[in-house]
């Protein structure tokens, strides 16, 4: 269910406070891999496994996933010996693994509980000047959308463009962010 009028009691909760889950968003086959370029041997699907290793004995991963992409991320946890059965696989459409920038800001409400605010996501700001794969990319203005409707949490629309990224709350009504993402780039 989408909405563009949040609760009067909505806030976003600090980062150290408990949460239900981590997300993660699976590699895609064309996006770039540093080991490439740093002629290390370890790739980003190495280190997501790193993370999901570290942590999915205390919190529910989820790791946004098309269906070609899970059973690649599943065959790699089975070679890692990390059970794969403890791992939310969810099929949300993505064009890159930052999550955090082109997904959702996460909100409580006391009365309500946890919601979803979509905001609008511009390729950090370089929407103009990118070509190839990227330039038609507007998935990550819908993982929002697609995410709340599959956990069945409500999402709060905004007109506001953004990057989560560049934003730290303290749960109790402040953020500190970076002023050049926010207002040259958004």
């Amino acid at each position: 269910m989408t909405t563009p009028h949040l609760p009067s009691d909505f806030r976003v909760p600090a980062e150290w406070e408990e949460q239900e889950a981590v997300y993660l968003a699976a590699t895609l086959d064309h996006a770039l891999d540093p080991s490439l370029f740093t002629g290390e041997t370890r790739t980003i699907r190495d280190v997501q496994l790193e993370i999901v290793r570290a942590l999915y004995e205390s919190v529910e991963i989820r790791i946004l996933a098309q269906p070609d992409q899970e059973k690649v991320y599943r065959e790699l946890m089975g070679q890692k010996d990390i059970d794969a059965g403890k791992v939310t696989f969810m099929d949300v459409a993505h064009c890159d693994i930052w999550v955090r920038d082109t997904g959702p800001v996460w909100g409580l409400s006391e009365e309500l509980g946890a919601g979803l605010i979509w905001h609008g996501f511009n390729n950090w700001g370089y929407a103009p000047y990118i070509e190839g794969d990227w330039a038609e990319c507007d998935i990550p203005n819908f993982i929002p959308r697609d995410l709340g409707r599959i956990i069945k949490k409500p999402v709060y629309r905004t007109s506001l463009v953004g990057e989560g990224g560049d934003r730290s709350f303290n749960g109790r009504g402040s953020m500190i962010c970076c002023r050049a993402v926010e207002m040259n780039r958004n």
